[in-house]
């Protein structure tokens, strides 16, 4: 088997996504459909092509150093292939990283509703994930499709993260239609820390 994850990393990996505020039984779900590995000192968010081969694999550092980008892509990751987290078909969101899509599936379950289909895109500027055939019928196919907007720290970067989220959903009403769009609440950076400050302080989340 490729991406090869010892019981260890397991675990660790594990107990790093328990801390970032996501439920076990997300972690469980998103093992069983091929998105989530492990591996040693980090998580693999993994893009898949239609035979369900590692095509775009992107390592989030546990513990990174000083002089570590805590986020990369493992080298020959092609951003065509997004990491996907199977849910309900008829929703679809497209979110910047693997964390803010296992965030999204907790968000969904913790107001009773049906967890959404989530795409990785990695990143506001990233468009290639656009062109790939089976992206394109998912959002054919739904309902409604949901770009997950950041709140950045300086006006600089948050105009720069706009303008590529902007791109995103033109690029989406050019394939479907319409597309919707999502921004946290004021102070809150994405989907991932809002489900994490929900899970631990916003009542609720502590069933172990």
């Amino acid at each position: 088997a490729r991406l090869p994850q010892t019981r260890a990393d397991r675990r660790a990996g594990r107990a790093y996504l328990r801390g970032r505020g996501i439920a076990p039984d997300t972690l469980d779900h998103a093992e069983r459909a091929g998105f989530l590995r492990y591996t040693g000192g980090g998580v693999l968010f993994v893009g898949r092509d239609v035979r369900g081969e590692p095509r775009n694999v992107s390592k989030r550092l546990i513990a990174p150093g000083p002089d570590e980008q805590p986020k990369r892509d493992l080298a020959g990751s092609d951003k065509t292939y997004p990491p996907t987290l199977p849910g309900n078909p008829r929703v679809v969101w497209i979110v910047e990283g693997g964390v803010d899509a296992l965030a999204a599936r907790d968000l969904a379950l913790r107001r009773g509703k049906l967890p959404p289909t989530v795409i990785v895109s990695g990143g506001a500027g990233v468009r290639l994930f656009l062109d790939n055939p089976t992206v394109q019928t998912l959002l054919l196919h739904a309902d409604a499709a949901v770009v997950a907007r950041d709140n950045e720290t300086t006006e600089k970067k948050q105009a720069e993260t706009d303008a590529g989220h902007d791109r995103q959903i033109d690029r989406i009403k050019a394939l479907r239609g319409r597309c919707a769009d999502w921004r946290p609440p004021p102070g809150v950076k994405d989907v991932a820390e809002l489900n994490r400050r929900e899970g631990t302080g916003g009542g609720g989340e502590k069933k172990a």
